[in-house]
């Protein structure tokens, strides 16, 4: 494997953690989201924000290879 090939995998792979991650943690409840009307935070909702960039990124990321 070369070294732009190397570097791309650990480009998505370190998307991926950061997926599972951001996921994780917008599954998780807190007293903010209970208190809220659509049931969601701020801190949560900025998780949302991030998880659909980090998917863009890595689908740009893909397409760039092919």
């Amino acid at each position: 494997m070369n070294a732009a090939v190397s570097a791309r995998c650990q480009q998505l792979q370190a998307l991926e953690d950061a997926i599972k991650w951001r996921r994780a943690r917008a599954a998780s409840p807190c007293a903010d989201c209970q208190a809220m009307p659509g049931g969601q935070c701020a801190d949560h909702g900025r998780d949302a924000g991030l998880i659909a960039d980090y998917e863009r990124t890595a689908r740009r990321l893909l397409q760039a290879a092919l």
